[in-house]
């Protein structure tokens, strides 16, 4: 029987010439459901909006590293056709129905106890120019998405943030008023720029800045999705069903 691979791409990444061949490689082993590659986003200008969703990329980056957190990312996502049947294809290729390709697929791999390939070779680039408006808009329907599939990411993201943000301001007042020695609390920190700064396709001087301010920022567009009724996506607007 031949078995038939699909491939689905954001229009918008740009990849290297072998990107397809590294992409659909995993799928050989049937232990593997589907295979994918997160993108990193590229500031094509000096914003500081641009900047930010540069590193605001950098979580999928990290989420893809654990398979515990890993997932199945639409714009660049391949998968053979024996993990879907004919309803869930259907609705695939119907926009008005499908909300969220990769969050079906994802899904119904795991329900078949099959593993997520990701495959680091197909790493697509996107170049991305921000105001604040449409970061702001892009990262909570972004989030909404990702609690949409996966519930559980709102109350590991609210404790794992809160937490960075509680260390920080620890680190800050607590040498002030106790003992320096509580300056180690800001150690995290600390190792959060280096992990920026090396993973980052551009440096600005405000990198440091932004790394600093980015958990307030998670941890906000994670509650202002949790409270959203609707997203506006692909032309349409969608109601989230609350379950």
């Amino acid at each position: 029987m031949i078995t038939e691979v699909y491939v689905i791409a954001d229009s918008d990444i740009m990849v290297k010439k072998d990107w397809l061949r590294h992409l659909i490689a995993p799928l050989s082993d049937h232990s593997i459901g589907i295979s994918t590659a997160f993108p990193t986003f590229v500031p094509i200008d000096n914003g500081l909006w641009s900047y930010v969703k540069m590193l605001w990329g950098l979580v999928g980056k990290s989420l893809m590293s654990s398979r515990a957190t890993r997932f199945g990312w639409g714009g660049s996502l391949a998968f053979r056709n024996d993990i879907i049947d004919a309803n869930l294809f259907n609705m695939l290729i119907n926009s008005k129905y499908s909300i969220s390709d990769d969050i079906s697929i994802t899904k119904q791999s795991n329900k078949k106890g099959l593993s997520i390939a990701y495959v680091k070779d197909a790493e697509p680039v996107i170049y991305v120019k921000e105001t604040k408006h449409s970061f702001i808009e892009w990262a909570n329907r972004q989030a909404a998405l990702t609690l949409l599939g996966y519930k559980n990411n709102l109350y590991i993201g609210i404790a794992y943030y809160s937490a960075e943000l509680l260390l920080f301001t620890s680190g800050i007042v607590l040498p002030f008023i106790l003992s320096p020695a509580f300056a180690v609390l800001l150690l995290h920190l600390v190792i959060s720029e280096y992990k920026a700064f090396m993973r980052s396709p551009i440096r600005p001087p405000m990198l440091s800045v932004i790394v600093i301010l980015m958990p307030a920022l998670y941890l906000y567009n994670l509650l202002k999705a949790a409270s959203m009724e609707s997203i506006t996506w692909r032309g349409r607007s969608y109601v989230i069903k609350k379950k």
